[in-house]
């Protein structure tokens, strides 16, 4: 491997080429910012959901992936689905189990990196309905924008 000098920019867009290369080259597999944006706001958010017992999801990799080899019989990765919560009868397994994952730090894929970590601020970020009783249920929606605005901007909301 030899260090050049960086790819200019291009002329027209001027946007930059971030050549795909792994920081221990010739040990990893090469990588780029797109796979640290993923790692970061999506597979952080899935660390903290339990797995297992709830089946399992089988993913073919396509001709084209690196860990793809021509003719095997092993061209796919296996994972876990994400545990499910026991329904009234408090008994897994049974017909009234909640579909819904147990999630240690928020009950959605958030990106809680950007958006806290922590119930009590989420709570500010969260769209909520009410329910027959006329308690706040949240409804598995982040505020989007036309709830509030700035104030002193002439923006309704």
């Amino acid at each position: 491997f030899v260090c050049s000098e960086p790819t200019p920019a291009d002329p027209d867009s001027g946007a930059l080429f971030i050549p795909n290369i792994t920081p221990n080259f010739g040990l990893s597999a090469p990588f780029n910012l797109m796979f640290t944006f993923f790692g970061q706001f999506f597979d952080h958010g899935l660390d903290l959901v339990p797995k297992g017992g709830n089946g399992t999801v089988i993913m073919p990799l396509q001709p084209d992936d690196p860990l793809f080899v021509p003719g095997s019989q092993t061209n796919f990765m296996v994972m876990a689905r994400a545990q499910i919560q026991p329904g009234p009868d408090g008994i897994l397994g049974t017909a009234d189990d909640i579909q819904d994952s147990v999630n240690t730090t928020t009950p959605w894929v958030d990106q809680n990196q950007t958006y806290t970590s922590h119930p009590s601020h989420q709570v500010f970020l969260r769209q909520y309905t009410l329910d027959a009783s006329g308690r706040p249920f949240p409804d598995g929606k982040v505020l989007d924008g036309g709830h509030c605005a700035p104030r002193g901007t002439g923006i309704p909301g």
